[in-house]
């Protein structure tokens, strides 16, 4: 089976960044569009556990979040957010970003901040996301007007240097 390797550019600031691609790895695409939760951010069982939802004058999803109290911490237990969610709409009603937190004393630092943007037709192209030595970059490949990705190839900006951290196809 052909998994195709490759090199990718990226070009920062103030320089240019080659690297290679490697193998794509097989994986299953799920959408998370409007979901409020992932499997590696699950704050349900947290003690008194509430969630918020707000909603815009149209009825559209603008804002979620979740909390409950804390434990195993010196300053604990104590009431936090684990869990917030943004949502942002174009003109017509289409989403055209979302923004996510999650706690960091909870689900670890790698993407406890991530950015989600969305094409005209709702399709996620691209993530932008935390993690302690830079940033993560997500891109999606689509094929033609499909409406879920074909690929995803994920960027490690690692103190100014690029690198692919993964290659998967759906």
């Amino acid at each position: 089976m052909d998994k195709r390797a490759g090199a990718g550019v990226y070009y920062g600031r103030s320089s240019m960044f080659g690297f290679d691609i490697g193998e794509y790895e097989s994986a299953e695409w799920v959408d998370r569009k409007f979901s409020t939760g992932t499997n590696d951010h699950d704050a349900t069982g947290l003690a008194d556990y509430a969630e918020y939802s707000m909603y815009d004058d149209e009825g559209l999803l603008t804002c979620f979040y979740t909390e409950g109290i804390l434990e195993g911490w010196p300053d604990s237990p104590c009431l936090e957010k684990a869990v917030e969610m943004k949502f942002f709409y174009r003109e017509d009603g289409t989403l055209e970003r979302k923004e996510c937190y999650y706690n960091s004393r909870m689900f670890g630092t790698t993407r406890q901040v991530e950015t989600y943007n969305y094409d005209a037709h709702e399709r996620m192209v691209y993530v932008n996301a935390y993690i302690t030595h830079g940033s993560l970059e997500d891109y999606y490949i689509y094929v033609g007007a499909a409406k879920r990705p074909s690929y995803r190839l994920t960027v490690d900006h690692d103190f100014g240097n690029a690198s692919a951290q993964g290659f998967f196809k759906y």
